[in-house]
């Protein structure tokens, strides 16, 4: 076998180029979670359509064809940017929710929690993800029923809470009429509702939800 030295010039820039060609074929390394959390962002300040795909290159810290490999076209970035929030989302909710001495506690905990994702946006309160994405019309049928599937699971963490407090028709009943009242506070803290209002806006809710069940 011939050493180095008696390797020719050609022959060694030949293995250099090969080296440089092997080294530029290797897929990039790249953090999934930070990429999806700098889409998800985006997504949520500007909505599905206003997003372009330099944009979403940026954002993610990604080379374009890197985030062809990783996530596809921009419909598949939205969709794992959707699950993450969703993930994400009733993580936070069951939290809130954890420890509670009453469905009243419980209720509000969940209001809050909702209410102070709300108010969070770099650029000013934001609605919620989801309901942004059903206004846009941007969610692909299967989106949409992890959507409702998400909702019913949520439904079903305040069911539980209810527990020996309400019957199985009053509380289904009761959180149902809160998710819709979390959607609409959603959309008040984007018109501009500060914080003691949503807060207070919730607990007329949650009162009037408790008076008829």
């Amino acid at each position: 076998m011939m050493n180095e030295d008696q390797v020719g010039p050609a022959t060694r820039s030949l293995r250099q180029v090969s080296m440089t060609l092997r080294r530029r074929g290797r897929p990039p390394r790249y953090d999934r979670k930070q990429a999806l959390e700098g889409a998800l962002n985006l997504f949520w300040e500007r909505g599905y359509d206003a997003v372009t795909m330099d944009e979403l290159a940026r954002a993610m810290r990604m080379h374009r064809p890197s985030i062809a490999g990783a996530f596809g076209d921009k419909r598949g970035i939205y969709r794992d940017a959707m699950a993450l929030y969703r993930q994400r989302l009733l993580a936070e909710l069951s939290m809130a929710m954890a420890g509670g001495t009453s469905l009243r506690w419980c209720l509000q905990a969940a209001c809050r929690c909702l209410i102070d994702r709300h108010l969070k946006g770099e650029s000013g309160p934001r609605s919620c993800l989801a309901v942004r994405a059903v206004a846009d019309g941007s969610l692909a049928p299967e989106m949409m029923r992890a959507l409702c599937e998400d909702i019913a699971l949520f439904e079903t963490l305040l069911i539980r809470r209810a527990g020996p407090q309400l019957e199985g028709r009053a509380a289904r009943q009761a959180t149902r009429v809160l998710v819709d009242v979390l959607f609409g506070l959603s959309l008040r803290a984007c018109a501009g509702a500060s914080r003691s209002q949503l807060i207070a806006h919730s607990t007329e809710a949650i009162d009037l939800i408790l008076e008829r069940a």
